[in-house]
């Protein structure tokens, strides 16, 4: 018979949700979130999106699901894709947690070709320190009342460094190592400590 519309030895049972229908969408919620951010990937996209609707109508044309099976199934599938994305992003990426399945090559980097200013800003956005260890203002307060300044690496990049060097008159430290006048050596001991206790005084 015609595969579109009839399905032998299966009619529509009590089969909520689909799980057809979710792989469908589950597949573009990939593409959605990963494809190529270019005329391509969109159109990639729009066309991963058009198989997924035209594979739920063809569930439902044929009986192999009730209609609200698949309407359950377009509901639950972004549902549980965001929110695990949420519970990834909050409770483990910003805790610091399993860095390297999130950037394999390094904390803050998603390939070789990125920059080392668009790795540092991403490692800001996630509110980790600058060798990509997770931010915790109170050890930064506990140091700095000791006076222990934290490493902070690596520099923000070569040619920066080298620039504000030039400028201040300095010459460039040997070896590539921070010197005092080098952009990449911050005074985080007074700024954290700063922090800490507004972010204290407002929780209490």
């Amino acid at each position: 018979g015609n595969v579109f519309t009839t399905f032998t030895l299966h009619r529509c049972g009590d089969a909520i949700y689909s799980g057809h229908t979710l792989i469908f969408v589950v597949c573009s919620l990939v593409w959605s979130s990963f494809a190529p951010r270019n005329w391509l990937g969109r159109a990639l996209t729009a066309f991963v999106y058009g198989l997924a609707i035209a594979g739920s109508l063809i569930v439902i044309a044929n009986r192999a699901h009730y209609t609200i099976d698949v309407l359950l199934a377009w509901y639950i599938a972004p549902g549980s894709w965001y929110t695990v994305a949420w519970f990834w992003y909050w409770h483990v990426t910003k805790k610091g947690r399993l860095l390297k399945i999130e950037f394999p090559v390094e904390v803050g980097r998603h390939r070789d070709s990125d920059t080392e200013e668009k790795c540092q800003r991403r490692r800001v956005e996630l509110g980790l320190m600058p060798d990509g260890t997770p931010y915790d203002p109170v050890a930064l307060y506990l140091g700095a009342m000791h006076g222990r300044e934290p490493e902070l690496s690596p520099p923000v990049s070569a040619a920066r460094t080298t620039e504000k060097q030039e400028m201040d008159g300095a010459a460039p430290s040997a070896g590539g190592t921070p010197n005092a006048n080098d952009e990449c050596v911050l005074t985080i001991g007074e700024s954290s400590s700063q922090a800490f206790t507004e972010d204290f005084s407002s929780k209490h």
